[in-house]
């Protein structure tokens, strides 16, 4: 059911200069998971849950709220482990009630770590879920993570995270990455939503405040997107960028705050 996903990541980055220098991605399956429903009956959401984060668990109405809610927090526990104990297997692991996760006030999730447990407190977190999968990525720096299945149904929404000079981008280059422009979509909504997980901005970014400034193809197979954020009187223009990748049938996004803003690659500007 949960993965350590780390060292399948860290193959699209070989030279090592897009994603963090020290990270853990975990993956969970929701499709298993909703096979062990009811949770609190079979006492899964208790064998990874603490007591307080159980309260929050027991106040959600719905199977499938519940079990993405709980997807994620067993990936960014899994997550954590693995950075802070270099575990490779985590299922039976004895050492999910040490880890609780809040949100701050911008409801960016935070993780507080049993201090008998581990002394190592810079630990941030981010984590997503889409369909069948809940990922969960644990950062020595600030970090955003997304992943979004590729539906058709992106077409329908594109105005909502996208401008016509950004979809313009996308569709032109479509070709020239291989990929088509249901997938390049999916790969931008993913960016800029590991953008908006990474700055924190209460309330989060708009898609509108997260312009496609660039875009090029990695050393690897992902894309680079390079952007311009910026909010009146709360953030200055500053370049942001997020490292893009197609999973099976999922777009997948890394962004962190010491990402490059320019990399070696085929660049393509707006």
């Amino acid at each position: 059911m949960i993965v350590n996903w780390t060292e399948k990541i860290q193959q699209l980055d070989p030279k090592g200069k897009l994603l963090p220098p020290s990270f853990a991605v975990a993956k969970v399956d929701l499709k298993q998971l909703r096979t062990q429903t009811p949770f609190v009956g079979d006492h899964t959401a208790e064998q990874y849950l603490t007591a307080r984060e159980m309260e929050k668990f027991a106040e959600l109405k719905h199977e499938k709220r519940k079990c993405e809610w709980l997807g994620g927090r067993i990936a960014v526990k899994g997550a954590a482990a693995c950075l802070l104990t270099r575990l490779e297997m985590l299922e039976n692991m004895t050492i999910w009630q040490k880890m609780i996760i809040y949100q701050d006030a911008h409801g960016k999730p935070f993780l507080q770590i049993d201090k008998n447990f581990c002394f190592w407190k810079n630990v941030h977190i981010s984590l997503s879920h889409s369909a069948d999968l809940a990922v969960g990525l644990a950062c020595t720096e600030p970090c955003g993570v997304d992943i979004q299945e590729i539906k058709n149904a992106v077409f329908r929404v594109r105005r909502h995270f996208s401008t016509e000079a950004e979809q313009s981008i996308l569709k032109k280059l479509s070709g020239s990455f291989e990929r088509n422009e249901t997938v390049m979509l999916s790969l931008l909504w993913s960016a800029k939503e590991a953008i908006k997980k990474n700055i924190a901005l209460s309330p989060l970014l708009y898609f509108s405040e997260i312009r496609l400034n660039s875009l090029k193809q990695s050393a690897g197979v992902g894309l680079i997107f390079h952007f311009i954020c910026s909010r009146k009187d709360k953030l200055p223009a500053m370049d942001c960028s997020a490292f893009a990748v197609k999973f099976g049938n999922y777009s997948f996004a890394v962004s962190h705050v010491s990402m490059p803003e320019h990399t070696h690659g085929n660049n393509f500007s707006s």
